[in-house]
């Protein structure tokens, strides 16, 4: 719980000797994923929300020729939630799995609805990450839009080193929106500077 409170207390909002503090000890586990473990699939229900202390998970689609498509990379710190079910009530539109082996606190939606509701600064510090998630995924977007393969590269290299060797390469690719050969040059490049 000590790695769960430093990242939640990070925001200053949560205090560990609290009645917030108490209830989220009784209600979160401690959760160790293994690599390719999946936490989520589309067309169902989120049941747990995971705040990953160390490790990387992956969303995804599958478009209708069976070919995955990676929408984002929840990494250290990160709140792992599918905004269609947590928000809106409605079966997830991704699946999410882990990338490697991943450690994090998971909490039940129906215990992470009632502490939010019940505790609002817990509820704002969630917002905040969710508001941090956004931001993020409004970048990359205007990132993959504007920037030329090796500008994409290093910006999310400059952004996220630990998701280079925590996920598949074509996952990667497939984020930045490029060929596996471009990564892998331009990963060969980097490496080579």
């Amino acid at each position: 719980m000590t790695e769960f409170f430093a990242l939640l207390s990070n925001s200053g909002q949560v205090e560990q000797d609290s009645k917030l503090w108490e209830d989220l000890t009784k209600s979160t586990r401690l959760t160790y994923l293994n690599e390719h473990e999946t936490i989520l699939v589309a067309d169902t229900h989120q049941e747990y929300i995971y705040f990953i202390v160390q490790g990387c998970i992956r969303s995804f689609f599958k478009r209708a020729d069976g070919a995955e498509t990676t929408c984002w990379f929840f990494g250290n710190g990160d709140m792992v939630f599918s905004e269609s079910s947590l928000l809106y009530k409605q079966p997830s539109q991704l699946s999410m799995q882990a990338t490697c082996p991943t450690k994090a606190y998971r909490i039940s939606t129906q215990n992470f609805e009632l502490i939010t509701g019940a505790y609002p600064e817990f509820r704002n510090v969630c917002l905040r990450l969710q508001a941090s998630y956004h931001q993020k995924n409004f970048e990359h977007n205007q990132l993959v839009l504007r920037l030329p393969l090796a500008s994409r590269f290093n910006k999310f290299l400059s952004q996220t080193p630990r998701i280079i060797g925590q996920a598949k390469e074509k996952d990667i690719a497939n984020f930045l929106h490029m060929h596996p050969n471009s990564f892998s040059a331009l990963k060969r490049d980097s490496m080579q500077r």
